[in-house]
């Protein structure tokens, strides 16, 4: 016989053996199953499973079907698909624990850790769903961390198809970016994709962030409705996430407030808000403090409202579970947020100076930020009660002076390359730091400025370029930086700077993160002469509808100064005006002599109509004998105690000066007070008589009622033409206050 011959025998002879069957037929559906899984099953480590688990089962059903009840198939049949099961099931676990640890990091803003945390995943590993959560952490941990460039590449990478995560993740670069147009048009093309239903969670944010473009272009209404829209979708898909839920409802409160002064509005958003959260949380508690206190200094709210909420949210927390350390951090980040706006920081202070040895043991950034933001906070605590925390002043001063760079340098070499956020920090803050230095090093602390700017550019980061290019002309204004005139002696450099930075404002034209380089760049100009940009900038801010007290002291100073000279600016621009009225020619003719004439006067009447403006009635005036004359002559400027600063209207009229474009002079630095005038010095140059030294008067004493009437009609037909934008008194005293006469705080 053939072999074939023999083997059908063999088969044949089986067939009708009832025990034949239930094995040949479990073995078939098993490889039939096993086939099933490797046609939908991509990775190789879960095939490897499979077909492992699949001979195991077939081992199993044989020993058990075929009753050979062999002991050491048995353990086989077991070990087969445990072992690969434990190789596939511990990693998953581990990396459902690693993702975990990174989204509560980036809920603290550890991006660092959490992209040190997320290298350690190996994507082999992974899930689908696991995977497509990975790529998207690392998509947004390269944004977070300011590595724009890598962000994009890697988004190309992980994007085959264009879908609604594409889109979005596009959206969220330009907004990142300060391109609203883009940012716009990728937000509706993200909504109008396919696959928008495929992800509720991704879905939501969508909607959320399509109400924030609207929002960045003012169409407050518009984003309302959007706002609407995504809570409700957040309801009706029974969402959970404390992270997304708390970016809608600071956009949403914040969307309101603009929407309407009322604080009914936005506090019930917020009433909302805290009603979803678990209040018992600490992390919670923290979360609505910073949403209130943000919101409260928006509207301006007085100092005792905020002063309570503080002083309550720190009695809470501080008497929670909260350990030390993080008790210590939320008191110095407290301590700052208090005394910026003007309330009670010592209840901080007191924990701060009873653990000086917990902020000793922070990590090198933490350390760095809780003893200078007390450096701020003690260079502007005024009174008594300062004396009482001494050792942590003393402390902070002699960390930032000898353990802060090094500090800051450990920490910057520790950092990836992808942290352009935190290697760029590091370099402005050792700026700062060397500015504080004696002996002062300008190439030094410019050079680290510069440092941040290139990486800055290199990654796109136009709106902190804008930043740190403005905190190069803050450096270029201090004192040392400036000539005996007061001017700033890096005028080009300055000028410099300036365009640069308006180039990248209008790069990022309509962007909400401008609003502070508004106040910044309107005082630059002003330390240029470029007194209509001055006006623009101050405009600019004023159009935001902002709050000013929603900013730093320091940038309350800067908008007060802004304020001040935007208002002599109109003053001087409604002259200009008035004097191009049709209607200028009804009155009589010392009055249209005034105005045609201007700005070539002696300065008297100009300082006085001025001086009313201002409610400032003082004055200065020269007095010399010009070359060839026998009468003296006069020039008269108003000089403005409070800010100790000369105006004058008039001073253009000198135009072979180099000082004529200005308007406005420092201390005694006023051309004909201080000497250094070409106009008086050619003027009295062959004189017989020069009177030395200036005349400093009320310039209203001794006017007669002639010259009264004059000032009254000019003045009258001259406020016609201030525009209804222009910035009060009272709006500028009840900001210059807090600097000139600071209320001590009492304990």
């Amino acid at each position: 016989m053939s072999p074939i011959e023999i083997i059908w025998e063999l088969v044949s002879s089986e067939l009708g053996d009832s025990d034949f069957w239930p094995p040949i037929a479990v073995g078939a559906v098993i490889v039939f199953a096993l086939f099933w899984l490797l046609s939908k099953i991509k990775r190789w480590q879960y095939r490897v499973g499979a077909i492992t688990l699949a001979i195991g089962l077939i081992v199993a059903e044989c020993n058990l079907l075929l009753e050979w009840h062999c002991a050491f198939l048995y353990l086989l049949a077991g070990l087969l698909p445990v072992l690969p099961a434990l190789c596939i099931f511990v990693p998953f676990l581990l990396n459902q624990y690693r993702f975990y640890r990174i989204k509560k990091l980036c809920k603290q803003q550890s991006y660092v850790e959490a992209l040190e945390l997320l290298n350690a995943v190996k994507p082999m590993w992974l899930t689908v769903k696991q995977l497509r959560n990975y790529q998207k952490r690392r998509f947004f941990l390269l944004v977070n961390l300011g590595s724009i460039r890598k962000a994009r590449v890697y988004l190309e990478e992980i994007c085959q198809r264009k879908g609604t995560f594409y889109h979005f993740a596009l959206h969220i670069l330009a907004f990142r970016l300060g391109d609203l147009k883009t940012s716009f048009f990728e937000i509706q093309a993200a909504e109008d994709s396919d696959d928008l239903r495929d992800d509720p969670f991704l879905q939501f944010q969508v909607i959320m962030n399509h109400g924030v473009c609207y929002a960045a272009e003012n169409n407050y209404h518009l984003a309302d409705e959007y706002y609407n829209r995504a809570i409700a979708f957040y309801n009706d898909h029974h969402l959970q996430d404390e992270d997304l839920l708390g970016t809608f409802y600071y956009n949403l409160a914040f969307n309101r407030l603009r929407l309407s002064p009322d604080t009914t509005a936005w506090q019930t958003a917020l009433d909302e808000y805290q009603s979803r959260l678990d209040m018992k949380k600490t992390d919670a508690q923290i979360r609505m403090l910073n949403l209130r206190l943000e919101l409260l200094r928006q509207t301006e709210a007085p100092r005792e409202v905020m002063d309570d909420l503080l002083q309550g949210a720190f009695s809470t927390i501080t008497g929670g579970k909260l350990p030390i350390k993080n008790q210590v951090f939320f008191a110095s980040s407290a301590a700052r947020v208090t005394w910026a706006a003007q309330v009670n920081p010592i209840p901080f202070l007191k924990l701060l100076n009873d653990n000086i040895s917990v902020i000793e043991s922070l990590p090198a950034n933490q350390r760095y930020r809780v003893y200078a933001g007390l450096d701020i906070l003690f260079h502007d605590f005024h009174g008594p009660s300062s004396d009482s925390f001494a050792s942590l002043k003393n402390r902070a001063s002699d960390y930032l002076q000898i353990e802060a760079e090094s500090d800051l340098q450990r920490w910057q070499n520790s950092l990836p390359e992808e942290a352009i956020y935190e290697r760029c920090d590091c370099f402005r803050k050792m700026a700062i730091l060397c500015r504080n230095r004696i002996p002062y090093n300008w190439e030094r602390v410019v050079g680290f400025q510069q440092n941040a700017i290139r990486l800055y550019h290199d990654n796109e980061l136009y709106l902190d370029e804008l930043c740190t290019r403005q905190d190069v002309m803050d450096e270029m204004l201090d004192e040392r930086n400036r000539d005996e005139d007061h001017r700033p002696i890096y005028i080009d450099e300055m000028r410099e700077q300036l365009s640069s930075a308006e180039k990248l404002l209008s790069q990022l034209a309509g962007h909400p993160a401008l609003v502070e380089s508004y106040i910044r760049l309107g005082c630059y100009c002003l330390d240029l002469d470029e007194y209509e940009q001055s006006l623009r900038y101050a405009r600019l801010f004023r159009n935001t509808g902002i709050s000013v007290q929603n900013f730093a002291p320091w940038l309350r100073r800067y908008y007060a100064i802004l304020l001040f000279h935007a208002r002599v600016i109109l003053f001087d621009q409604a002259i200009k005006e008035a004097s191009a009225d049709k209607r200028l020619c009804a009155f009589d003719e010392n009055v249209q002599n005034w105005f045609n004439t201007y700005p070539q006067h002696d300065g008297l009447v100009d300082a006085l109509l001025l001086g009313r403006f201002l409610s400032i009635p003082v004055g200065k005036t020269k007095v010399w004998i010009p070359n060839g004359e026998s009468e003296p002559k006069g020039h008269t400027w108003l000089w403005i105690p409070k800010l100790e600063m000369n105006i004058d209207l008039t001073y253009p009229q000198f135009a072979d000066d180099r000082f004529c474009r200005c308007m406005f002079f420092y201390k005694n630095r006023h051309p004909f007070e201080a000497g250094t005038s070409l106009t008086l010095q050619a003027s009295q140059q062959n004189s017989p008589l020069i009177f030395e030294g200036i005349t400093y008067s009320r310039l209203d004493d001794g006017l007669s009622k002639e010259t009264h009437a004059l000032l009254d009609t000019i003045y009258g037909f001259l406020y016609e033409h201030i525009p209804n934008d222009c910035p009060t008194m009272t709006e500028f005293n009840r900001l210059i206050m807090e600097f000139i006469e600071p209320v001590p705080i009492q304990i």
